[in-house]
């Protein structure tokens, strides 16, 4: 299980040797772009706010801030206008609405905690990990059958 501590010490160390190395580059690339900007790019952020929107199974609004959790994919609520279904015990059910609900239920009204990762995905989202008394929701929903391990993005974290 991935703590918030933990999670955060593996940020700062891939992202120490990492930043060095961007900065090399940028330096040479461009004279003018400053240590500060620099760090400013590869630095994480962190969001704590109990002001939450659930939009679906691993994506919340946080203080206005659309966050993606990264390296999970939950059922869409909803695709290109319709309903996603499941089969379970060979009825259909709404996996996407039973995701959403159970993530409604677990952060709702809680003070959450979110790494963001430097770059947004190709919608425009932040990208992230969120906690709640240091465990990780994205973990949580895996763990529970909501969401699945995304291997390409977690690099098999939550499975």
């Amino acid at each position: 299980m991935s703590s918030f501590d933990e999670r955060k010490k593996g940020f700062e160390k891939k992202f120490a040797h990492d930043e060095e190395k961007q900065f090399k580059i940028n330096a040479r690339k461009n004279k003018y772009l400053g240590e500060w900007a620099t760090n400013y790019l590869l630095s994480e952020t962190i969001l704590i706010s109990d002001k939450i929107k659930i939009i679906d199974g691993d994506t919340i609004l946080l203080d206005n801030k659309k966050i993606r959790f990264s390296g999970i994919d939950a059922p869409e609520t909803k695709f290109k206008g319709k309903q996603q279904f499941c089969l379970k015990n060979k009825k259909k059910i709404n996996c996407g609405k039973i995701s959403k609900n159970s993530l409604t239920e677990k952060i709702i009204n809680k003070k959450l905690k979110c790494l963001i990762e430097p770059q947004k995905d190709y919608f425009g989202r932040y990208l992230g990990e969120c906690f709640i008394n240091n465990e990780s929701v994205s973990a949580y929903m895996v763990r529970n059958g909501l969401a699945f391990d995304y291997p390409k993005y977690s690099k098999k974290k939550y499975s």
